[in-house]
């Protein structure tokens, strides 16, 4: 059985240190990446294909 792909988005790197290890310990699933930002997402979900994302509702923009 392949494990379920997932990424994290959140601005807040201790939210996503939370997650990340939430998701290290469990066997079935599998961290394709984290993001920072909405553009960061974008750019890492065309890339990895993920399954399921973590998102952070209220997830800030790249500043240009």
């Amino acid at each position: 059985m392949e494990k379920i792909r997932i990424a994290i988005a959140d601005d807040d790197a201790g939210m996503r240190m939370m997650v990340r290890k939430l998701i290290e310990r469990a066997d079935d699933y599998a961290l394709v990446g984290e993001a920072e930002n909405g553009e960061e997402l974008l750019d890492l979900f065309e890339k990895t294909r993920p399954e399921v994302v973590f998102m952070d509702v209220e997830i800030g923009r790249a500043h240009v």
